[in-house]
């Protein structure tokens, strides 16, 4: 079974042109393929999920001007003692959270 999905490319990488279109063909074995059939599947919009999730993580970019910007900030501000940290077990809980909430995420989709 061949799926092929038309995806929108709308300014969410470099090198990508807005509203060009590009297509993807996907190979699926086709016991896979009915199963998302079966389930009621919106296969082209969860791809397209995907996809944009590949290039874009929602933070903003930064130059790298602004990036060294902010480490030379961290590091004066760690070695004037003015910054705020964390412990061990405080930083694992934060992970742990983290952690939880991206696999609730990601698993509900």
């Amino acid at each position: 079974m061949q799926v092929v999905l038309h995806i929108e490319i709308k300014n969410i990488a470099k090198g990508f042109q807005e509203g060009k279109m590009h297509t993807i063909n996907l190979q699926i074995q086709d016991d896979i393929y009915e199963s998302i059939v079966e389930k009621g599947l919106d296969i082209n919009t969860k791809l397209k999920e995907f996809i944009y999730s590949l290039v874009d993580d929602n933070h903003l970019t930064i130059s790298e001007k602004e990036a060294n910007r902010r480490v030379s900030e961290a590091v004066k501000r760690y070695e004037k003692g003015t910054g705020e940290y964390v412990n061990q077990e405080q930083y694992n809980i934060y992970a742990n959270k983290l952690r939880d909430k991206l696999i609730d995420k990601y698993d509900n989709n």
